[in-house]
């Protein structure tokens, strides 16, 4: 399994319009991709800082997600609306 967090900060001024773009993205990640085990957006408390959590089954699943249409759509709402563009980590599991 391949899990990832990823960390981005968006500006103000279109915080509306990508919370509309982030639904639309984890909605469609959720029903277009089998092998994204886990997809969940989450808002800091400032209102502008998200953090997205991921889990893939295995590394054909994470490249089929990188290369969807929606992930597409999703990156050219987001990045030029961000103040912080996303930081990808990976993280391992503790048992």
């Amino acid at each position: 399994m391949i899990n990832k967090i990823a960390k981005f900060k968006v500006k103000k001024e279109h915080l509306d319009e990508c919370l509309e773009a982030i639904r639309e993205f984890v909605n469609a990640v959720k029903h277009h991709e089998s092998d994204t085990l886990y997809y969940e957006s989450f808002q800091e408390p400032d209102g502008v800082s998200f953090v997205h959590i991921m889990s893939f089954k295995d590394e054909e699943a994470e490249k089929y997600h990188r290369n969807t249409a929606h992930v597409n759509k999703f990156v050219n709402i987001l990045y030029p609306n961000c103040e912080q563009k996303p930081v990808f980590i990976d993280v391992i599991q503790v048992d």
